[in-house]
């Protein structure tokens, strides 16, 4: 738990010195932690994702920074060069939207509105950075 979040929560507690505020305090309190660590846990993982033509494969970290891209000998076959970085544009977005839909699916839980997940939306990384941003 962070020093920021653990003054938050004695400052309600100390605002809040009746026992009628302790039972909905705790449960903030656990919601707030259950959050919190379902948000590092998508920070610490992988995922890819894929162009097209499912020849060139991208890998983004749970910030949404790319990790790796691996161009098969396929795609240096087939596709002409100057479609090779578009290509890879494409698997990068595929890696950071499977990402975004992972967040999407454990904040399901918490969020009271449905968030419209439009495919041609704004960049995902984007989207992260300024839903996280209070976080940090």
């Amino acid at each position: 738990m962070s020093d920021a979040y653990r003054r938050a929560v004695d400052s309600v507690r100390e605002v809040t010195r009746t026992e009628a505020y302790e039972p909905a305090l705790r449960r903030a309190e656990e919601a707030t932690r259950d959050l919190v660590a379902m948000v590092a846990e998508t920070r610490d993982r992988t995922y890819e994702g894929t162009d097209e033509t499912g020849t060139i494969v991208a890998v983004v970290d749970g910030a949404g920074e790319v990790t790796d891209v691996r161009i098969s000998a396929r795609a240096v076959r087939d596709l002409p060069a100057n479609l090779l970085g578009p290509h890879c544009r494409q698997a990068v977005t595929a890696a950071r939207l499977s990402m975004a839909q992972t967040i999407r699916a454990g904040l399901d839980d918490v969020v009271t509105d449905p968030v419209d997940w439009d495919a041609g939306a704004r960049d995902p990384l984007t989207v992260w950075r300024d839903a996280t941003r209070g976080l940090r």
